[in-house]
């Protein structure tokens, strides 16, 4: 469990990381996330840090309900999906932003 959510945190703070550096030398324009663009630009960096930490401890608490239950399949599709997709959310966005960067 420790690692899925270590990765999980890892996963959203390159993206996280890597947002922040594009829009800085790039500007707001270079966020291809229209929903990420209008969080950063109704509230700043605060908001979207804000929305990354929300959804690291929304999908923390779902993985740790579920570690709660029996083994079922139900369970293990609520513990495990939301942890794959984010994990990969984060790092499609990392590499992405990345790669914007570097054009």
């Amino acid at each position: 469990m420790f690692l899925r959510l270590a990765t999980l945190t890892l996963a959203q703070a390159l993206d996280l990381v890597t947002f922040w550096v594009m829009v800085r030398w790039r500007g707001l324009q270079a966020e291809a996330n229209p929903l990420v663009a209008d969080l950063f630009q109704a509230l700043g960096l605060p908001g979207v840090v804000l929305a990354k930490l929300a959804l690291v401890v929304l999908v923390a608490a779902l993985v740790f309900a579920a570690a709660g239950q029996l083994r079922t399949r139900t369970w293990a599709l609520v513990g495990g999906l939301p942890v794959a997709l984010a994990i990969s959310v984060g790092l499609i966005g990392g590499i992405t932003n990345t790669a914007t960067l570097l054009r």
